[in-house]
């Protein structure tokens, strides 16, 4: 709540929207699976008393493990399955399938490290300054994960964080439709525009040159870590290449891979359900890093958990609760945030939903070590709690920790390698950031800016018809020879913008409307003049989920808009 921005205070279970809310499914039990082997530091430890327990003995059962790998292409030379082609080893022991009576999934620290782990390993160990090791950084995203869903539907991981004195970042906004221009603006710095012309010239062309964020704690001799959970909905390969190379030391893709290929049920892997895995893995980092005395940068990305489903994540509520709880927080900056709202169903097409999908949520804990060393880092980040805030903040936010504690190599690799990227975006949270602010000046669109307040207009009057005419023909002006041309069915919704930063003049109405064929759903934010001369501002959302085949074209913008013709 500033002078240029007031959010309106939502309640998260106000009496409106409670129709919408649907009670959880019935969760899967991964319990009830065998747990006969589990993982100590770098080894896998079989449970010998579980295994007596069910009437096996050690010695009338064969074990096996199997190896999976990564397989790596080149940059010269390489397609678009270069991010997913794996390799698992042959089984040690040939089995039948109706022998095999338990079977899991483990990811390991292994103690074979990458060369480029070993490096930074030895960096360490031979270090004369182990005391002034940086801090470690950590984030955990929960795809779809809006402010307000957060306190409905995971209020034993939020009273955690707040009792911690984890800080809630009111104010932060999305920036993108979707999760990609979401994740990127933060890990680069760069709208997805600027990212294409800088690296990512079309979805087939591989991201391994874009100057993502671990390639600067690489550089800073952090250990590196990308984990995702699902291979098919990850951030960087949803109709994308993905990557060439291995960007990171500890990479989960691959795993995941293979776990996804293998699973009898969508939730669980083994005895743990997905996310079990990942917050597994991630203890074992944090054990090396404490073991070498390494700094970590790890990057978590779950979509799987609450995509599909607003009510979903209530059932890894304690599964969150406990695995902060387990964390040494001591040394480590602590991200928990999500990318938007949830973006489809009847619930997005209410004000509540309007509004929840452009405000994710976002906590940021900042240990009393690092409070005591660097007072103001802890005292902005509260006065910039109420703030408008957006991705590109957090970039920078990431770039202050590293300028502050690098050797000065992370600085050089910037200047290097991406001397044509300029970052005109974001302030870090650490810092000072204007009272005063807009969303023009957190480079947040019109589209995206939560600063306004929306008046209901009648469905009927000139002005809406105007603006959801300019709106088909944008469309239509976009769609190829293949996809069938679109003639409005119904206008569902209307109103006019009242920005609360002053300004006047020409107004913005934001409207949505079905289209024949398809019966699509599409919202727009459309300017207009007093004399009715109005154009589009940003992109027109589709708001239903695709639902018929769209195979006529082959980028997700495209996807989005297409009623294929060959039908």
């Amino acid at each position: 709540d500033t002078e240029s921005c007031k959010i309106p205070n939502l309640n998260a279970l106000d009496m409106s929207i409670l129709p919408y809310l649907s009670s959880p499914s019935t969760p899967t039990n991964c319990r009830s699976n065998r747990h006969w082997t589990y993982v100590v530091g770098t080894n896998v430890v079989v449970n010998l008393t579980a295994i007596r327990s069910e009437g096996y003995s050690f010695h009338n059962i064969h074990c096996c493990y199997r190896a999976i790998s990564r397989v790596e292409q080149t940059l010269d030379k390489y397609d678009d399955q270069a991010d997913s082609v794996i390799l698992v080893s042959k089984d040690c022991v040939p089995l039948d399938k109706e022998d095999v009576v338990y079977r899991d999934h483990h990811a390991l620290v292994q103690k074979n490290y990458r060369k480029s782990t070993a490096k930074k390993v030895h960096f360490w160990n031979e270090s004369k300054s182990r005391k002034q090791k940086p801090p470690n950084v950590l984030l955990i995203g929960i795809d779809s994960m809006s402010k307000l869903n957060f306190q409905r539907t995971m209020p034993s991981t939020r009273k955690f964080l707040k009792n911690i004195g984890a800080v809630e970042m009111l104010g932060y906004t999305k920036v993108g439709e979707n999760t990609f221009p979401n994740v990127v603006a933060f890990l680069s710095g760069l709208n997805e525009s600027s990212l294409e012309k800088a690296c990512y010239f079309t979805p087939l062309t591989a991201q391994d040159a874009c100057p993502y964020i671990w390639k600067e704690f690489n550089e800073a001799q952090y250990i590196t870590a990308h984990l995702e959970d699902s291979p098919e909905l990850n951030a960087f390969n949803r109709l994308k290449t993905g990557f060439v190379q291995q960007q990171v030391d500890f990479y989960m893709r691959p795993f995941m891979q293979n776990i996804f290929g293998r699973l009898h049920s969508k939730d669980c892997a083994g005895p743990d359900t997905i996310e079990q895995k990942i917050f597994s893995f991630i203890n074992n980092i944090e054990n090396m890093s404490e073991t070498n005395g390494i700094p970590y940068f790890v990057f978590t990305w779950l979509t799987g958990l609450s995509h599909s489903d607003m009510s979903a994540a209530t059932h890894s509520d304690d599964i969150f609760t406990a695995f902060l709880k387990n964390l040494n927080l001591s040394d480590t900056i602590l991200f928990f945030m999500s990318d938007h709202g949830f973006r489809y169903g009847t619930f997005r097409e209410t004000f509540f939903g309007w509004f929840e999908d452009k405000l994710p949520n976002f906590w940021v804990y900042l240990p009393p070590k690092l409070q005591s060393e660097f007072p103001l880092w802890g005292k902005e980040l509260k006065l910039n709690s109420r703030k408008l805030l957006s991705p590109f903040d957090l970039y920078q936010t990431f770039r202050h920790v590293l300028q502050y504690f690098s050797s000065g190599k992370a600085n050089k690799l910037e200047r290097e390698k991406n001397v044509l990227v300029e970052r005109t975006y974001g302030s870090s949270m650490f810092a000072s950031i204007p009272t005063n602010r807009t969303c023009s000046d957190a480079s947040i669109a019109p589209h995206f800016c939560p600063c306004a307040t929306p008046k209901q207009i009648p469905m009927d009057s000139p002005e809406l018809l105007s603006a959801v005419r300019t709106a088909l023909n944008y469309i239509n002006a976009l769609l190829p020879r293949q996809c069938s041309h679109f003639s409005l069915k119904k206008i569902t919704a209307g109103a006019v913008m009242t920005m609360t930063d002053g300004s006047s003049g020409s107004r913005d109405y934001v409207l949505a409307f079905i289209t024949n064929p398809g019966s699509f759903l599409f919202e727009a934010t459309v300017n207009c003049s007093s004399t009715r001369e109005c154009k589009i501002k940003g992109n027109v959302l589709r708001m239903n989920k695709i639902s018929t085949d769209v195979s006529c074209v082959h980028t997700a913008d495209l996807q989005m808009l297409c009623y294929c013709t060959s039908r």
